[in-house]
């Protein structure tokens, strides 16, 4: 199919006096404020960790130190798609078109490419409490139940009953972060820095965020959360209007760029036509949960 001036054939005379072609502007883009950006250059790569030493033991006196072995590493694969679209517009209407609005085309390519990669990385999230996507330890992102490399206690990073974003769910979520420990289960700083959160929770979020005293009662107690400097991402990909998030400045969601949107030209002699494309290759995922809380919010 292509577009032809039959079917554009407004835009061939000077009648109009305003188009509307998706006129307003788009939001900027939020997956890079949140995720970890990286290349790749081949089509898989493999992320691991592994862990050291676990506590010191006693050794009685004249008895040999007890040894301990670190863990051997567990990995996470990434493979890369490949995403594109196209268009064809017929010489007889990119040649008269009176509006530049063959050209606009181009913009709603280019936008078309924003939007695939916004959607994508926000699946991550939006399908976070499921085993869509799993970690190295072959969990959800968001579970209760996280396993530990030495088999100790598990952890969670999201409440046993999910909470709806409020000051005690968001405090028990930074309670619950600064209790972390590592895969030999020992205590690691973890700094909560953002919240994300769809359009449904924004002012939610401000009146915790931003208010001086306790925002949900009358006894001039003050609002300790404003200490945590957290900043509040606002998502529009989310797919929840109840679903809330806490990224620590060190997490590993990850967005991997094979190559970024490139675009194509194309002449068919034959149709007197031009053929425009764009293509991006990219993968997303996670393998270390820690570094994220998240709450359904139901």
């Amino acid at each position: 199919m292509a577009a032809t001036a039959q079917e554009f054939a407004d835009l061939l005379e000077p009648k109009l006096s305003n188009i509307w072609h998706d006129a307003y502007p788009a939001r900027e883009s939020v997956f890079p404020q949140i995720y970890n950006i990286r290349d790749m250059n081949k089509m898989t790569i493999t992320d691991a960790r592994l862990a050291g030493f676990g506590s010191l033991q006693d050794q009685a006196f004249g008895s040999p130190i007890k040894f301990d072995d670190p863990l051997s590493p567990e990995t996470k694969s990434y493979t890369y798609s490949v995403r594109g679209l196209a268009y064809k517009v017929l010489e007889s209407l990119w040649m008269n078109d009176l509006y530049g609005e063959v050209e606009r085309f181009e913009r709603d390519l280019m936008d078309a490419a924003r939007d695939d990669t916004e959607t994508s990385a926000a699946s991550l999230l939006n399908n976070g409490f499921g085993t869509t996507n799993t970690g190295f330890d072959g969990l959800a992102l968001f579970s209760a139940t996280h396993t530990r490399m030495d088999a100790g206690a598990t952890q969670a990073n999201k409440a046993a009953t999910d909470e709806a974003l409020s000051v005690s769910g968001l405090q028990n979520a930074l309670i619950t972060i600064r209790k972390w420990k590592n895969e030999r289960g020992r205590p690691r700083v973890h700094t909560p820095a953002k919240l994300v959160i769809p359009p449904d929770l924004m002012m939610t979020a401000y009146e915790i965020l931003e208010s001086d005293l306790h925002p949900e009662n009358a006894n001039n107690t003050k609002n300790v959360l404003t200490r945590f400097g957290l900043t509040p991402v606002i998502w529009n990909y989310l797919s929840s209007t109840t679903a809330w998030f806490v990224v620590c400045d060190n997490h590993d969601l990850n967005f991997f760029w094979r190559f970024h949107p490139q675009s194509g030209t194309r002449t068919d002699w034959d149709t007197e036509s031009i053929d425009r494309k764009v293509r991006q290759g990219y993968t997303y995922g996670f393998g270390q949960w820690q570094g994220i809380w998240g709450s359904d919010g139901v």
